[in-house]
């Protein structure tokens, strides 16, 4: 069996995907196999991938109807033989000495999970880029146990929650996936595979190659969509709250009515026949409404504000979001 099972989900990224699987195929750590998921690609990706296949035995392909990120992910992992698990989204691409160096620390520090920085990369740039070579480099590993890990999760955010630039013990997906149906499956889980980690090592090193590009979810137009992210942090506070975690619930309750707020200000702005959706989405601050007004990080006039949402949106919408706008 392989010692680590890379998976890709890829989806009409033709213009990338050769550079994502060649710097997947020259990594110095050899021992992997690498899970291609064509996720219902209507471009030339499903013969980009068979392409490769003829020529590495270590790659398999798996053709599927398109379901999205979550469900690319998760047919991967449900067939991944290795020990450890990486992630590579199919429009970056990696450093060389990426895994080797992620598989010997998660070994020498005997950790559960290993994470590294990454480079912010614009599209057109991708052949100007001139790799940074890490042999020399000495890498400084920080550890971390679970409770610390999700406190950076609130207080730095992406590179804590991004799937790509981790390698992982295996068992912390045995009763987890990724949630199906929505955008941000990322926010959703991150908090959950962090819990279940004795200790987190992190690295200084910036081994992963993040292409920003204008077809990402990231950079899409603002939709009804990206109210998933405001449900994952809901989801996050109520995972802390439920595990009891007492030092991180004013953190995660004050970053949840942030998102909230500017969501739902952006929503009510930008977007027609909205009103289900925005009560919908209300629900989710009612619910906790009443916890954070002991919250010592959000000021009293904010919780005022936020009392005049509570009893009345309308009465927000005409005094608040139309005094902004």
């Amino acid at each position: 069996m392989p010692e680590l099972s890379i998976i890709v989900p890829i989806y009409n990224v033709e213009k990338y995907l050769s550079n994502c699987i060649e710097s997947i195929l020259n990594q110095t750590f050899r021992d992997f196999e690498l899970i291609l998921i064509n996720d219902g690609s209507t471009d030339n990706c499903k013969e980009i991938c068979y392409k490769y296949k003829k020529i590495d035995s270590r790659i398999k392909v798996i053709n599927k109807k398109n379901e999205g990120l979550s469900c690319a992910r998760n047919s991967g992992l449900d067939i991944a033989k290795g020990r450890f698990i990486g992630f590579i989204d199919s429009d970056d691409f990696v450093n060389k000495d990426m895994y080797r160096i992620l598989i010997d620390t998660i070994k020498n520090s005997n950790s559960d999970l290993v994470i590294c920085d990454y480079y912010k990369i614009d599209e057109n740039n991708i052949n100007k880029y001139n790799e940074i070579n890490q042999n020399n480099n000495k890498i400084n590993v920080k550890n971390l146990n679970n409770i610390e890990s999700i406190d950076k999760v609130l207080k730095e955010g992406e590179k804590f929650i991004f799937p790509w630039n981790k390698l992982y013990k295996r068992e912390l997906f045995d009763d987890l996936r990724y949630k199906k149906g929505v955008i941000y499956e990322d926010e959703f889980l991150a908090h959950r595979i962090l819990y279940k980690c004795k200790k987190v090592s992190i690295i200084d090193q910036a081994l992963y190659y993040y292409v920003q590009r204008k077809g990402s979810i990231v950079n899409s137009p603002f939709t009804v969509k990206k109210f998933d992210k405001v449900y994952a942090i809901k989801d996050r506070v109520d995972f802390i709250d439920k595990k009891n975690i007492v030092n991180l619930r004013d953190e995660a309750e004050k970053s949840f009515i942030d998102y909230f707020v500017w969501n739902y200000f952006v929503g009510y702005q930008r977007l027609e026949n909205i009103e289900y959706e925005l009560k919908k989405l209300k629900k989710e601050f009612n619910n906790i409404f009443y916890r954070i007004l002991d919250n010592k990080l959000i000021s009293m006039k904010e919780k005022l504000t936020l009392f005049i949402l509570y009893i009345s949106p309308n009465l927000y919408n005409k005094f608040i979001i139309n005094r902004e706008l």
